[in-house]
C-alpha cells in the first residue's frame, strides 16, 4: 500500500465494516525528495526538481570533460563527467596541468636576448611549444636575417657563417690556403688575390716557380 517510498506490504482481508476485501499495510510517511532515484515523497515522480540529463561539465584546463547532470551518491545533484588526467605544462596557452593557471613557472613576459644579432625581446610560447625570446628566428618580434658571410650570426641560429665552409683546404693563386670570406655573398681561398695569406714576391728568373703567382713563369726576364 502507498506510493513511491511510502509503499508497505501487506496481505488482503475482509472489511469489517464493508465485508470488501483489502490490503491491511499502512503507507510508509512522505519525506522531501532526495536525488537518490525513489520516490521519496511518494507523489508518484522520481527525482523531480533536480534537472536531470542537462549538459555540465568536470575538471578544470585541459581536463574539462562533459556530461549530464544526475544524482550522486549522497542525494545531491552531480555531473556524471570523469575528469581527464593532467599532463606536464607546455608552452602553449592550455591548462596542461589542470591547476587553473595557464604556462606558469615558464618565465612568459620576462625580458631576454636573442642569439646572435636578434638582440632584445620577451620571453614567449613558440611553434613548438616551448618558450623563447619573441626576437628569435619564428618569434613574434623575429629579428633574424639571411646569414652572410660577416663574421657574425645572422640567422640567430648561435651558429655563425655556417653555410660557407670557411676553414675548407683551397688552391689560390699563392698556393694552399683555406676559405675566408670575401663579402656578404661570397669566399676566397686566403692564398688567393686580396686573401689574407696572398704573398706574391717579384718573379724571380731560372726557376720553375711562380713567385708573384700571376700564373705565368719568368715573364719579364
Amino acid at each position: 500500500m502507498g506510493v513511491g517510498a511510502c509503499m508497505r506490504p501487506g496481505v488482503i482481508v475482509c472489511d469489517l465494516m464493508t465485508g470488501a476485501l483489502v490490503c491491511d499495510a499502512i503507507a510508509g510517511q512522505a519525506v522531501d525528495e532526495v536525488c537518490d532515484a525513489l520516490d521519496n515523497d511518494c507523489d508518484g515522480s522520481t527525482d523531480e526538481g533536480f534537472a536531470l540529463g542537462l549538459p555540465c561539465s568536470r575538471g578544470l584546463g585541459a581536463c574539462v570533460r562533459m556530461g549530464q547532470t544526475a544524482c550522486g551518491p549522497d542525494g545531491v545533484r552531480g555531473c556524471d563527467a570523469r575528469p581527464g588526467d593532467p599532463s606536464a605544462e607546455e608552452c602553449d596557452g592550455i591548462d596542461n596541468d589542470c591547476d587553473d593557471v595557464t604556462d606558469e613557472g615558464l618565465g612568459l613576459g620576462e625580458a631576454c636576448v636573442g642569439l646572435g644579432l636578434c638582440g632584445a625581446g620577451i620571453i614567449e610560447c613558440t611553434s613548438s611549444n616551448r618558450p623563447g625570446c619573441s626576437s628569435a628566428p619564428r618569434g613574434s618580434a623575429d629579428a633574424s636575417a639571411p646569414e652572410t658571410c660577416d663574421g657574425l650570426d645572422n640567422d640567430c641560429d648561435d651558429a655563425i657563417d655556417e653555410v660557407w665552409d670557411l676553414g675548407a683546404d683551397c688552391a689560390g693563386a699563392c698556393g694552399q690556403g683555406t676559405l675566408e670570406c670575401a663579402g656578404p655573398r661570397r669566399t676566397r681561398c686566403s692564398t688567393a688575390i686580396g686573401g689574407s695569406e696572398y704573398a706574391p714576391v717579384p718573379e724571380i728568373c731560372g726557376t720553375a716557380d711562380d713567385e708573384d703567382c700571376d700564373g705565368q713563369l719568368d715573364e719579364g726576364c
